[in-house]
């Protein structure tokens, strides 16, 4: 008799445990799942704590068990700050708002269980791609005045940015503006072996893989590319810079390549 209570209970925790949540709210301009809604679990659920949706205007979600027995609500409006929001979501008194989400544009959400009646509720969505891009690094090994923001040159056809300037031996800010608002910091930037403070060098940002690369500049044929008669230009292949004159392929150090 006892194992069999032992077993029901076992049951009845693993029921609960797998219950499933439906993400609802008014989404794209209608109640959805909640209010006069309730009856409908919805599409939106959400598997191994994961759920990635497309709405069509501007929504506002909270989080239910797809039985109706709990709501996790906010206690206040949640916003969008960049690119993400993260709320606290509470099946209780005095938690009655919801996360207001961005429209056409695709959200990831993130489900954390915290306890029987709190869970933490998190959504992103994919960082628009750069128009423009500023780094500031001490170029020229400079004191506090040589930390300046100068703008890099977008590589057609990739997701690269680059700029020549002076190496400082310190490491580099990223931004889409010439501001430190926001602006990411690299530490320990991607530095070729030879390079050494004074040396004026290629400063790369890769934005798909999000790190900096700095090459040193050696004089060449091709070191004055912008006033020799045939244009040069730039790309980038497997993670690398390539400048391409006269059909012949250089790395960044100016050396043929084969």
């Amino acid at each position: 008799m006892k194992k069999f209570l032992l077993l029901a209970a076992m049951m009845v925790a693993l029921c609960a445990s797998a219950q499933s949540y439906s993400l609802v709210g008014y989404i794209n301009g209608a109640d959805y799942g909640c209010y006069n809604d309730a009856d409908n679990p919805g599409t939106y659920l959400f598997e191994n704590g994961k759920l990635t949706a497309t709405f069509n205007q501007v929504s506002y979600v909270f989080v239910k068990l797809s039985d109706n027995s709990k709501w996790f609500l906010t206690q206040n409006y949640v916003d969008f700050t960049g690119n993400s929001a993260t709320a606290t979501m509470v099946n209780g008194q005095n938690y009655s708002e919801k996360m207001r989400v961005p429209g056409n544009k695709e959200v990831t959400f993130t489900l954390t269980e915290v306890d029987e009646n709190t869970i933490t509720l998190t959504a992103s969505v994919a960082p628009e791609p750069m128009t423009a891009c500023f780094m500031k690094h001490n170029w020229g090994g400079g004191g506090d005045d040589s930390w300046t923001w100068k703008e890099a040159t977008k590589v057609e056809g990739t997701d690269g940015f680059t700029l020549q300037e002076v190496y400082g031996g310190s490491g580099v800010n990223v931004n889409s503006a010439a501001s430190d608002a926001g602006a990411k910091w690299f530490a320990e930037p991607t530095v070729g072996g030879d390079v050494a403070v004074g040396d004026l060098c290629v400063f790369t940002y890769f934005e798909g893989q999000d790190y900096v690369r700095i090459d040193k500049v050696v004089p060449t044929a091709i070191n004055d590319i912008n006033v020799t008669a045939t244009k040069a230009y730039k790309t980038i292949e497997n993670g690398q810079v390539i400048i391409v004159k006269d059909n012949v392929r250089y790395n960044v150090m100016g050396q043929p390549m084969k």
